[in-house]
Formats: structure tokens, C-alpha cells, sequence
């Protein structure tokens, strides 16, 4: 996991030149800066594998990172990726999502395969688990049918789970109230 900064001001830019930050003495006299024309890390956080899902708090001074390969919710500063917080998460974890606000966070993970009969058709069960973000305490747990691969989640607790395998699908979530709302199937995968 690396950390860079580039540019400078409300869009920042890789490479080239831009006006020198407003209110400084560059500024007023109409001069440029150079931009980087490569990204170098200003920190480095070892890991054993990618990090398929990272936030960034609105304050910029943490992020979250779902570590899959050891199974971990990361809090990491911004600053020098030192590591604040973390919680263990179900080894088969698929994704995590963030409420808009930042005060939950969502973890999407496998739980179980479920073989049936040949009436009957055979599917994942899935689990999302919910911590608060600022400690990472957990805070919820819920089991879903389906094998998951994305989240998403809203302030209300509302949380969107697709899922894939021998079926495509929506569910919806709704944490707060701790009962599923809304599911979408799409037709069967045929390879």
C-alpha cells in the first residue's frame, strides 16, 4: 500500500505546470510550478497481497483497507500508513463499502457453500458484517444467500450486496432494521 500526493489545489494534476497557490507572492507575480512527472510513494504499508477495496475518511486523515489476504479491517493514517485500528474479518471476505457519512463500514463475505439435491440447486451463503468505523468495533451481523462480490451502502444502513455464481443478484439489507428488504435475480450463468 503506498501513499502519494500530487499536485496542488482543489484538482491536482500529475505532471506539467500550474499557477502557483493563490494568496502567495508567486501567485501575485504570475508564476507556475512545476509538477511531478512521477509518483512517489511518501509512505509504504507492507502487505502480503492487494487491497481490492480502500476509503479515505473526508478529513483525509485515515483510510480503511480491506486486507484479504490476512483477513483484516485496516484504520490506517494517511499520513505515514501507520496502522490505528483493526479487526479480524471471515477469511473468504469479497468487499467493503463505507456509509457516505463514514460512520459504518461493511464487510461482505463468503460463509458456506450449500449443496442441495438435484431438485434442488446449489448455492453460497453469504455474510455482512458492520463496524463502526471510528474504532472498528463491530456492530452487526447478517446472513444472506448468495456468493458475494460487491457492497455498497447508504447513511440509513441500507446496504446493497451483488452477488454472483450460478445466478446473478441484488440483495438489500436494510441494518437498521435487521431484516432483509429487496432481492433481484438475473438469469443463470451458462459457460
Amino acid at each position: 500500500l503506498f501513499a502519494v500526493e500530487i499536485g496542488v489545489g482543489d484538482s491536482p494534476t500529475v505532471g506539467g505546470s500550474a499557477a502557483a497557490p493563490a494568496g502567495t507572492a508567486e501567485a501575485a507575480a504570475g508564476a507556475t510550478i512545476q509538477l511531478v512527472d512521477v509518483l512517489k510513494p511518501s509512505a509504504r504499508l507492507p502487505l502480503r497481497a492487494s487491497v481490492p477495496d480502500l476509503w479515505i475518511s473526508p478529513d483525509g486523515t485515515f483510510l480503511l483497507a480491506l486486507n484479504q489476504s490476512d483477513a483484516r479491517l485496516l484504520k490506517v493514517r494517511t499520513s505515514d500508513l501507520g496502522v490505528q485500528a483493526e479487526v479480524a474479518v471471515s477469511p473468504a471476505c469479497a468487499a467493503m463499502a463505507v456509509s457516505t457519512k463514514g460512520d459504518r463500514s461493511y464487510v461482505v463475505s463468503r460463509r458456506e457453500y450449500v449443496e442441495k439435491s438435484d431438485r434442488e440447486p446449489t448455492y453460497w451463503n453469504g455474510r455482512l458484517d458492520v463496524f463502526e468505523t471510528a474504532t472498528l468495533k463491530p456492530t452487526g451481523e447478517f446472513e444472506f444467500e448468495g456468493d458475494p462480490y460487491d457492497v455498497a451502502a447508504t447513511n440509513a444502513g441500507l446496504v446493497a450486496i451483488s452477488c454472483h455464481s450460478t445466478q446473478y443478484s441484488v440483495g438489500v439489507i436494510a441494518t437498521a432494521k435487521k431484516s432483509p428488504g429487496v432481492r433481484a435475480e438475473g438469469g443463470e450463468v451458462g459457460f
